[in-house]
């Protein structure tokens, strides 16, 4: 079931677990959790496609030589069903073994 919290009251339920943010891990844990028994509340602040104004929640300041360092922390991540998955492309593959070994760094 899903409710739009800004369009519908909140239910008065009761959930075993509530997992914060509809990115890929949420999204798996609740399922796996949901198919266990579990009562679960995936709760996400965005909507089902971007919306700025949720999206700028992320707006702040960082430090260090980062990437886009003024628009990072808004473009790095997304704030919506989904999360930053949506912006994969298709690019998710297993851990070679190179991502294993050893680096002096």
């Amino acid at each position: 079931m899903i409710i739009d919290g800004n369009k519908k009251e909140m239910p008065n339920t009761v959930y075993d677990v509530l997992i914060a943010g509809a990115g890929a891990a949420g999204i798996t844990l609740a399922m796996n959790l949901g198919k266990d028994g579990f009562k679960v509340a995936l709760v996400e602040s965005g909507d089902f496609e971007v919306n700025m104004d949720v999206q700028n929640l992320y707006d702040g300041t960082v430090s260090g030589n980062l990437p886009l360092e003024d628009r990072y922390l808004t473009s790095s991540r997304w704030r919506f069903f989904g999360g930053s998955t949506n912006f994969w492309a298709g690019w998710c593959r297993p851990f070679d073994a190179l991502d294993f070994k050893e680096r002096e760094w």
